[in-house]
């Protein structure tokens, strides 16, 4: 259709005589005289032969007119509707951060608990609708000795961790937490390592009961009273759960194969255990009950988020402290931020923070960057600072001194924007933005404060700067949540060698169910129970030179037997009569084999 066509035009174009065989045109070009003909018959006249009236030809007109406006209006739309390739690249890489701000704000002012824990829904395979459009899951992966190991190992076990992290994109969201939980009460002190009544004779339940009372002062001296676990969670975009789970089973799949190779057993979380996880930092010092099939049906109206929020978090603690919070149980939280780091980082540093014997989980969140876009915003940086530099000698040639001298931080700024550039162009780093946190709580106030203090110490020593997140705490404990939605917005550009130094291993610790008692680990002092039955190979041999305590560590695998394994059976050739006597205090039987014994 055209803007300016004429019907009075049209109708009388040809004349009166005849129809002209040429086609038709307006100025603004051809016209689709069939099409027309259906509005406006030819030479003038309506199907039944008559010329049309001055209002039927207004109607006419006004029918153009619509429907070339409904045109424009569909050609405006398809244009709107249209993303071009640079458009939906631009999109892409724009960071989940931002993409989730008005997300965050809506939690940040929710009015209650259950609206502020920063989820949607729990799927029960363990996957989560953060927020809507984002998906999350949990690797939850075993400790493995790498402080203790030799530096070999230390190095491979490095470059596993780089390409751990070098395996996301630029549009997932990683997070890693090691978790310090506490034991119930309850269970401090009281672990039953040995069953006294699955003893067979009263000595043999009175030993085993001793063992445990031995075993359980042994505990007080390491830090076994913490349980200690680690995670990794990931978050990618998705229009819904069934295509974020495809993207996340791919990951988890890389991330597993990347663990087991630095002899950390991986294993994906169901949506139980992952609240388990969340209920512990929410509700300390708590049993966790929750069952999927019980709690949640489709005749029962509460959520997932109904069964481990508190009652309440009162962010104003007792009217006054405003770097805290406290929650239904009495119990004072906090959140600290991890401001500025040395220029130099120790593979110690994140060891030596979790190693504390307190409540704690130590976060840190990684954005990575891509790699285009990353370069580009070092090479802008770099412009900044050489600006800086210019505005700086240009003073000081006014003033009359060298123009060489430069201040100390805007030199050692140019030198580390350098580095950073050299790392993403010629070693194959990537840039990422790094976010950490530390979340610790206690009974008491005062008890927290001299745990943030500790925290604090330790951390400086490391060359990090660990600050309190005053007025931000509701930021901070969603952010603590290993959900991988990250609401604090201090942050800092990391490399990849940079944030892999933050080794989440220490030593491996060995508590296998039903074992035996072997000694302690000479990093953490925690009790090393090992059940042989479970190995690849249980057989074994202990050689040593005299007085070594061979005999005496025997002597011990064989009590250990026995109390652990009653109906188990253990045959001994004793030359010297060495162990006669726990065969006699046990109920064994004795066999003497020589001249004269009958035998």
């Amino acid at each position: 259709m055209t803007a300016n066509f004429d019907i009075d035009e049209f109708v009388h174009a040809t004349g009166e005589g005849g129809i002209d065989p040429r086609p038709v045109y307006s100025d603004a070009g051809a016209i689709d005289v069939d099409a027309l003909g259906q509005v406006a018959p030819r030479r003038g006249r309506t199907a039944h032969g008559r010329k049309l009236t001055r209002k039927e030809k207004k109607a006419a007109k006004r029918d153009i007119a619509r429907r070339e406006r409904e045109a424009k209006d569909a050609e405006k739309s398809a244009k709107r509707s249209y993303k071009s390739i640079k458009s939906q690249l631009k999109d892409r890489d724009k960071e989940l951060s931002d993409k989730t701000e008005g997300f965050r704000r809506k939690r940040e002012a929710a009015k209650t608990v259950t609206d502020y824990i920063g989820y949607n829904r729990m799927y029960q395979d363990g996957i989560c609708e953060v927020e809507e459009g984002l998906f999350s899951s949990s690797i939850a992966f075993d400790d493995t000795s790498y402080h203790s190991v030799r530096d070999e190992q230390q190095k491979a076990m490095f470059s596993a961790l780089t390409r751990l992290y070098d395996q996301f994109g630029a549009n997932t969201l990683v997070q890693m937490s090691v978790v310090n939980t506490p034991l119930l009460r309850e269970e401090v002190g009281h672990r039953r390592f040995f069953n006294p009544n699955a003893q067979s004779t009263d000595a043999a339940r009175h030993d085993a009961q001793l063992f445990n009372d031995i075993l359980n002062d042994k505990v007080k001296e390491g830090v076994s009273n913490i349980r200690r676990n680690r995670y990794l969670t990931y978050s990618v975009s998705a229009d819904t759960a069934e295509d974020a789970a495809r993207q996340l089973s791919r990951i988890e799949t890389e991330s597993s194969r990347i663990l087991n190779s630095m002899g950390s057993k991986p294993h994906l979380l169901n949506g139980t255990q992952r609240l388990r996880v969340i209920h512990s930092l929410l509700n300390p010092y708590k049993p966790f009950y929750f069952d999927y099939q019980r709690d949640i049906s489709a005749r029962s109206v509460q959520t997932t988020k109904d069964c481990i929020a508190p009652t309440q978090i009162d962010f104003k603690p007792d009217g006054m402290y405003n770097d805290c919070f406290q929650l239904d149980n009495g119990v004072y939280g906090q959140v600290l931020v991890m401001k500025k780091f040395g220029s130099e980082l120790s593979d110690r540093a994140l060891a030596d923070i979790v190693d504390l014997p307190i409540p704690m989980e130590v976060t840190w969140y990684v954005q990575p960057m891509d790699k285009s876009k990353a370069i580009n915003f070092v090479r802008s940086r770099s412009a900044w600072i050489d600006k800086e530099i210019i505005e700086e000698q240009r003073s000081a040639v006014n003033k009359g001194y060298d123009f060489s001298i430069l201040p100390q931080e805007l030199k050692y700024s140019k030198e580390e924007t350098e580095d950073v550039l050299d790392h993403l162009q010629n070693k194959n780093q990537r840039l990422y933005v790094f976010t950490g946190l530390i979340y610790t709580y206690a009974p008491t106030k005062e008890q927290l404060d001299q745990q943030v203090m500790r925290i604090i110490s330790v951390a400086r020593q490391s060359s990090i700067e660990v600050d309190t997140y005053d007025y931000r705490q509701r930021r901070g404990l969603n952010s603590i949540l290993p959900l991988g939605h990250n609401h604090v917005e201090i942050s800092r550009m990391f490399t990849t060698a940079q944030v892999a130094i933050l080794v989440p291993f220490a030593t491996q610790e060995l508590d296998d169910k039903g074992g035996n008692y072997y000694g302690q680990n000479k990093h953490s002092r925690n009790l090393v129970i090992c059940n042989r039955k479970r190995l690849t190979s249980p057989m074994g041999f202990v050689c040593g030179k005299t007085g070594s305590g061979k005999g005496m560590f025997v002597k011990t695998e064989m009590t250990g037997t026995i109390f652990t394994n009653p109906t188990d059976e253990i045959y001994v050739i004793d030359r010297a009569g060495e162990y006669t006597a726990i065969a006699d205090r046990y109920g064994g039987t004795t066999y003497h084999f020589g001249v004269g014994t009958g035998t």
